[in-house]
């Protein structure tokens, strides 16, 4: 990991979300969830590469169109609910919802890299393969 990753919390606060629900007092080991809403506008934003992985849990019931940019190549897709998008730890990001009240209610997870290597070596799995 470089130097240049920001925390779990950066892209909440990048993304003008308001705090639902937080994990972070539970002190669950290696693991953050927030629950945010998002301000009913426009969302736009780059994200800088974060130490952790995460993932986000579509909550909103309506399909959502999402636009994002990530190993310079462009995913313009329809999100719903039970939708999720995993993000690698040392990735940056390019998000954006071009219509107005969308991308509303999502859970974010942040996974440490050190537990899902620790989870892969508790299942014997090969936490460097890529597949």
């Amino acid at each position: 990991m470089t130097s240049t990753m920001i925390s779990a919390i950066a892209p909440d606060q990048r993304l003008n979300r308001s705090l639902v629900f937080s994990s972070q007092q539970q002190d669950w080991n290696g693991i953050l969830v927030h629950h945010y809403q998002n301000a009913p506008y426009l969302i736009e934003t780059e994200v800088p590469a974060l130490s952790n992985h995460w993932i986000q849990l579509m909550l909103r019931e309506q399909p959502t169109r999402l636009i994002q940019r990530r190993d310079d190549r462009v995913h313009d897709s329809i999100v719903q609910t039970g939708d999720s998008i995993f993000m690698p730890a040392g990735q940056p990001s390019y998000w954006h919802c071009p219509e107005k009240s969308t991308c509303e209610s999502i859970l974010h997870i942040y996974l440490k890299p050190e537990l899902i290597m620790q989870v892969a070596e508790a299942s014997n799995l090969n936490g460097d393969r890529h597949q």
